[in-house]
Formats: C-alpha cells, structure tokens, sequence
C-alpha cells in the first residue's frame, strides 16, 4: 500500500483544477460564500465585543470613561442596573442573530458542495457512457464505481468543503485575535504564539497519519467494489465451485480495512478536541496565576473574563480547524483520483479531432456513403484490427443486405462474427472500409443510425424494474406507448406471461430478470428490441437459450418481418439460418462463403462440415 505523503502544494493545485472545471456561475457563488462568511466572522465579533463592557459594568468600573463611557452615552445614560441589562440583552441578540445566521450560511453551503459533487459524478458519468465501446469493454468496473462513489465524495465533501469550512474558522480566529489585540496586544501576542504552538505540535502528529488513512481508504474502496461486483455477477459460478468464503474473505478484508482507515480518520478528527480543551485551560490557569501573583486582580478581571470568554468561543474553532485539516488530508487521494478522471475528460476532444482527421485522409472511413438502393446495408471492404493487436480480425469484408431481407452470420469461434456484428451496429468503427445504411454512412451519423437499428444480444441484461421499463428501457413513464409495449410483448411470445403475471406490466421482473426464466428473459430483450420500431434488427444469438417450441416461434416471428425489416443475425441452430435469405460463412475474418442456405452447404465445404459435425444444430 502507498503510503508516501506528497507535499502539500500538490493537492492546492489538485483542487485549483478542481474548482475550474465548475461552471463560471459556481466560482461567484463561492466568492459569495467568501462575502457572507466574513459577515458571519463580524456577527461573532459583536457578540464578543459586547462582553468586556459587560463585565466592566458588573465589576464596578466607570460608566464615563473609554470604550464603556461611549456605550453609556450612546445609550443614553442610563443607570447602571439597567445598562448591565441592556448589554446583556445586546450580547445575546448578537449571538443569537449570529447562530442563526451562521446555520443559514453553513446550510447554504453544505448544499453548495453536495450540488457540485453530483455534477463532477454525473459529468465523469456521462464521460464514461459516452466513451467507445472498445474503451468501455476495458474499463475497469470497480475503478469507475470507486471513481465515481467514493473518490468523487472525498473530493468535494472532504476537500472542497473542508477547504470552505477552514476559511470561516480562520476568518473569525483572525477577527477575534485582532479584537484581543486592541484589547491586551501583550496578553494576546502570547496567546497566539500558545496556541500556534499547539495547533503546529497536533497537526505535525496527525498529518501523515491522516493522508495515509485517506490512501487507505481509497485503495480499500476500490477492492470491496471489485468483490461485490464479482460475487453480484458471478453468483452461479461462485455457488457452483463452493467459492463462497473466498469472496466472502475478500470482500471482509478490505472492508475491514476500509472501516479501520475510517475509524483511524474519525479518532484523528477526535482528538484534537481534547488535547486543545486540556491545552487551553492550562492558558487560562497560567493566566489566572499570573493575575494574582502579580496582584492586579480586580484591575484585570474584565479583561480576563474576556479573554475566558474568547477562548470558550474559539476553543471549537480550534478544534474543528484541526479536526477540518484532518478530514481534507484524509480526502486528498480522493481528490487525486477525481481530477486524474476530469483531466482524462479534456483529452476527449483532441483525441476525437485526431480520429475526424484520420477519417478525412481515409476515403473508406467515414466520407459519405452511396448506397445500392434504397434501404440496403452495405458492408464495404471492412478490415478492423484491435488497438493492441498486430494482425486485422476482418479482412476486406464486403457484402450487400437488401431491404427488408435477411442474412445469417456464421462461423467457428474466433472467426470474426461478434467483431463484424458490433461493426455493424457501429459500437466500434472500422480500420479501413465502411458501412452504410439507406445512404447513411454510420460512423459518420451514428445518431441516426441508431435510431434505427436495434439488437437482441445473447445475454440480455434486465433492470430491477418492471416489465414494461424493461421493454422501454431508458425512457419515462410519460413517454411510453403501453399498448405498443403489449404489442411487442406478445409479438414475442410473452403473452402467456403477460396475462399470468399478478401487475402484468408493472410487475417487478428483478435484478438481471431473477423472477424470469432464461428463455422469457431473451424474449423480453426480443420484445424490447420490436418496441423500438427498428428498419434494422441484429439478433446475436438471441434464439440460444430457447426451448425447440418456442425458438420456432420467435423463428415465425422473424420470417414474418420478411419485408418490413432487414433481419442480420447470428445463430447456431439449423431451424434458425435455413430461413435466411442469405448465409455468410467467417473464417479468420474472411467471408470464404455466401449464399442461400442450400447453396453454401454444396459450394462451401467448411460450411457443409460444420452443419455435418452438427455445430448448426437441427433445433
């Protein structure tokens, strides 16, 4: 684990890049924060300042001369009974108008933070959707959830915040320290070396314990999503190899270390407190010490009251500084790992621009497409080769789909097909060649482009949702078209289920459809694929985990788009691909074979070899 503390001057530049990726409208709202916080420090400064009169009034001191003597008269001259009175009534409105404009300012700004922290998760979120497929099927998992959870978090609520709550209280210290000044500049003079003295000796103790336990907890949140999300997704396999105790260790482990780095936090935050109790009562009796031995007392007293009552006034001011400083070293990793992600942000559009040049030197990348009629996907000479590969996965494919027709893909594993179908549904681009849909070139307008096509993977991935917001998926309530998702629904085979389940519709199906078996499940991602009303739909093995009876029907379903919608799938059955109107056959990312079912089974001998070795099962 690391645990090297980086100076201090790195995480202030961290968070300067932090607070410049905000809105401009943000950067005024903190100097605003800055305006009222000052207004906050001068409300604590008056109700402190309305205590040396108070006691002077009390102890017996003339109502006619110095600082008293012009309250007296600004008041009116009033008895001295009274005047006490009218001082106290004075010192607790001051306080009072203070505490609650202080909550509202604290309020404010707790707000302040928490709307900026879900802007930066929601804008590395975005990032994240937004980037390619290829980047995307990389990505750490855990990395992102850590990203955007916990790291995003200890950035602006440890840091940000931190460094805004650091500046009130350093504020109102430097305001009530120059009050005690004015006051007693030589009393106060040796007051600020103590305590300076203290704060330096507690913080010098608890920084790199304090910076090493946000490393640690970072780290550690990290390792329990990776666990979670491992025992989440592989609960099958997990149960079925008895590997329980293994996620169950590795999960308790760094969530025992994660709980121990919080723990060590929070006592760092903790102890401050009461070494600076223990550390300003000393101040206090020093001074009461050195009032008496010097026998001055009676002369003294207000002013010492005074400075009792200042420090009970800035002994929490002290410690939540301490405690504060601690909380932003425990939130700098976090701070780290968030503008390390924002940074990877701006690098978005310089890598875009070099992709949009490489597509304009490339006349069979990107440039517009001419398609052979109207409707038809062409498939143009594509060759793709993987960021970290040396040899191309296709190699100068080319084919033509007509309108409303359909073409079955298929191939040994490794041959290409799942590249070429992801291609086609232009989640990666290709190295050299092009596809175009109906004159749409589909890198070059891949919004359009999806808007109409849909897919059907093999494994559909269901939301802990109900039914029907699984077959809308993503949109709203308001938007959805019930009948059109019963429609589809029942064009899928799901009209049994339908009318058995208790909310139809709005039963809940489970997270990744536990209420639903295997093969309702593809069919739920069929029938949200025909909700989309697509001129285009890719079915990647999508008829694999049904029954003979039912993948007959949805091979039905299909036939019976013949016309309306052009049809590419890849499958595995015989019953599914002899109903294509055209079969390509992959090998090493090469089209060896095409034609009608018949016709490659007799000219195609790799082909004919794999329906004898039964691969394409009878279904």
């Amino acid at each position: 684990m690391t645990t090297s503390v980086e100076p201090e001057t790195s995480w202030v530049r961290e968070l300067r890049y932090l607070v410049s990726s905000f809105p401009r409208g943000t950067r005024a709202q903190l100097g605003l924060y800055a305006a009222l916080q000052f207004v906050v420090s001068l409300l604590d400064l008056a109700g402190l300042a309305v205590v040396l009169p108070v006691m002077q009034v009390l102890s017996g001191a003339s109502l006619e001369a110095g600082y008293l003597g012009v309250i007296h008269r600004l008041a009116g001259t009033p008895e001295r009974g009274p005047f006490a009175v009218m001082l106290c009534v004075a010192m607790v409105l001051a306080f009072l108008t203070k505490s609650i404009f202080a909550l509202a300012v604290a309020r404010w700004s707790f707000d302040l933070v928490a709307r900026l922290q879900v802007l930066t998760a929601t804008r590395l979120l975005h990032s994240y959707l937004s980037d390619s497929y290829l980047v995307q099927r990389r990505r750490d998992v855990g990395a992102v959830v850590r990203t955007v959870g916990a790291a995003v978090q200890a950035a602006h609520a440890n840091v940000l915040g931190g460094v805004l709550g650091v500046f009130g209280q350093l504020l109102s210290i430097s305001l009530i320290a120059g009050f005690l000044f004015a006051v007693a500049p030589g009393t106060t003079l040796g007051v600020i070396v103590y305590s300076l003295v203290a704060v330096a000796l507690v913080q010098r103790f608890l920084a790199p314990r304090n910076r090493r336990a946000g490393i640690a907890a970072q780290e550690a949140a990290g390792q329990m999503s990776h666990a979670l999300l491992e025992a989440i997704y592989g609960a099958r396999e997990v149960r079925m190899h008895k590997a329980e105790q293994h996620f169950l260790v590795t999960y308790s482990d760094a969530a025992t270390r994660n709980a121990a780095a919080s723990r060590d936090a929070n006592f760092y935050a903790q102890a401050p407190k009461y070494v600076l109790e223990f550390v300003t009562i000393l101040g206090i009796a020093v001074l009461l010490c050195s009032s008496a031995l010097s026998g001055g007392a009676d002369n003294t007293m207000p002013t010492i009251t005074l400075f009792v009552a200042a420090a009970v006034k800035l002994l929490p001011s002290l410690t939540a500084l301490t405690a504060t400083l601690g909380n932003i070293r425990f939130g700098i990793e976090g701070l780290h790992v968030t503008t390390k992600a924002l940074r990877g942000l701006s690098e978005a559009p310089r890598k875009g621009a070099a992709r949009a040049g490489r597509a304009q030197k490339d006349p069979h990348l990107g440039h517009a497409a001419t398609a052979m009629g109207s409707g038809d996907l062409v498939v143009d000479d594509v060759r793709f080769r993987y960021p970290d590969g040396v040899d191309d996965v296709l190699q100068g494919v080319s084919f033509v789909v007509p309108e409303g027709s359909s073409l079955a893909v298929c191939g040994l594993s490794g041959s290409g097909k799942t590249t070429l179908i992801d291609i086609v549904l232009g989640l990666i681009q290709p190295t050299y060649g092009q596809v175009s849909f109906d004159g749409l070139d589909i890198v070059a307008d891949h919004a359009q482009w999806l808007d109409k096509v849909a897919y059907v993977p093999q494994d559909v991935y269901l939301l802990a949702a109900t039914l029907w917001e699984n077959v809308a998926f993503g949109a709203d309530e308001q938007s959805v078209d019930r009948t059109a998702v019963e429609a589809a629904l029942r064009l899928a085979q799901l009209g049994e289920l339908l009318d058995s389940l208790p909310g139809g519709m709005d039963a809940i199906v489970g997270f990744q459809g536990t209420q639903l078996s295997g093969g309702q499940k593809q069919r739920v991602g069929i029938a949200r694929a025909l909700y989309r009303r697509p001129q285009v739909l890719v079915l990647d093995e999508a008829t694999s985990a049904l029954d003979n009876e039912t993948e007959d029907k949805i091979s039905a379903v299909i036939r019976g788009l013949h016309g309306s919608i052009t049809v590419i799938l890849v499958a595995h059955r015989l019953s599914t691909v002899k109903h294509a109107d055209c079969v390509i056959y992959l090998e090493d990312g090469r089209v060896v074979g095409s034609g009608t079912f018949a016709k490659l089974q007799t000219q195609s001998p790799a082909f004919a070899r794999l329906v004898r070795l039964g691969r394409l099962e009878e279904g």
